[in-house]
């Protein structure tokens, strides 16, 4: 999928994995490449991810970290940084799952300062 966020934008992506052998999603450039993982958070897999209560997760993909702003209190997330890119493309993958009934993820643009309200 292509993502684009305007400076004060961010990207919440809800979604309950499935069963499946392994789990990932990966922040690209336009071009798919990916981002500068050496220095930056730009994936999460499901041995790395922060899950909420019901299984589900909440990936936030912003160019600031989401503590900067009041948080306690929000569920669990991770934050995916865009390293300053506005734009570019994005992958989640399901490896195995043991069938093809399950949610797809949720993706929402949201003000970034609106972050709380959404966690």
């Amino acid at each position: 999928s292509y993502w684009k966020l305007e400076d004060d934008e961010c990207l919440v992506i809800s979604a309950t994995p499935p069963k499946v052998e392994t789990w990932n999603f990966q922040l690209n450039n336009h071009w798919m490449e990916s981002l500068d993982y050496r220095y930056f958070q730009v994936h999460v897999n499901m041995h790395m991810a922060h899950y909420r209560q019901d299984k589900s997760i909440r990936i936030v993909v912003a160019h600031s970290d989401p503590k900067q702003l009041d948080i306690s209190g929000c569920d669990k997330y991770d934050w995916i940084n865009t390293t300053g890119h506005n734009c570019g493309t994005m992958c989640f993958r399901w490896i195995r799952p043991e069938n093809e009934n399950f949610p797809h993820p949720k993706p929402q643009v949201i003000k970034f300062k609106d972050l709380p309200s959404v966690l």
